[in-house]
């Protein structure tokens, strides 16, 4: 097992992220600004708009990338590749507005473009703490085993992870409450041992194991009885 855990973040998830570490909730909303990065593709500028695009950019730490003869002027316009936190394009979009070459215009359309809402596919990781699952049943059935998992799962970009203790498939057996709280123990307890903040769905059809799962950090109930 690593010594450290490590996941990569989207930016659409860094307010929640920053709320998770602890960071100072009043200063959230500006320091999202800096933590979330966009690259936008910007077509046909004339080589004017393209060098001055290029030099705000880099005023504010931010990069443009160009086409290479522009520099030489051989290039009649330039797509160009604009990339920088969320902070450094609306101070770039700001500057662009006292630009001539109708730069000012450009300027309104990357705030607008930053400004819209974005929605991103979530991966869900799957943890089966079961030994008959029709997946993996079995094998992530020691606590261990159960712990290396939960951790591989969020290093390889589980924005989620759904856990339960009893197997739904066709045929199963059922799985008393006892038990299945005594297997989602092992996790609840690590997770909480190791501090770790983490989107949690626990997969069970007891409205007792929904009781202990949410008391013990889970956000998440999947019951796929439809709360009968």
């Amino acid at each position: 097992m690593s010594n450290f855990l490590l996941k990569e973040i989207s930016g659409i998830d860094i307010k929640k992220e920053l709320e998770f570490i602890g960071f100072d909730k009043s200063y959230i909303d500006k320091a999202a600004d800096k933590f979330q990065y966009k690259n936008i593709k910007i077509f046909a500028l004339s080589v004017a708009q393209a060098n001055i695009l290029k030099q705000t950019a880099l005023i504010f730490g931010a990069d443009c990338a160009v086409n290479r003869d522009v520099i030489t002027g051989k290039a009649e316009n330039s797509d160009v590749i604009l990339c920088g936190s969320l902070s450094q394009l609306k101070k770039i979009a700001a500057k662009l507005k006292s630009q001539p070459f109708k730069l000012a215009i450009l300027g309104d359309e990357i705030l607008k473009f930053i400004e819209r809402k974005q929605r991103t596919t979530k991966i869900a990781g799957i943890l089966n703490i079961t030994p008959d699952s029709f997946s993996d049943g079995g094998m992530y059935f020691e606590p261990k085993k159960v712990q290396e998992h939960f951790l591989s799962l969020i290093q390889d970009g589980a924005d989620i992870i759904d856990t339960g203790a009893e197997s739904t498939r066709p045929g199963s057996l059922p799985v008393d409450d006892k038990e299945q709280i005594r297997r989602l123990k092992y996790l609840f307890d690590f997770i909480q041992k190791e501090n770790i903040k983490f989107p949690i769905s626990v997969d069970t059809r007891s409205s007792v194991v929904a009781d202990f799962a949410l008391n013990n950090g889970a956000e998440i109930i999947n019951d796929v009885s439809g709360f009968e």
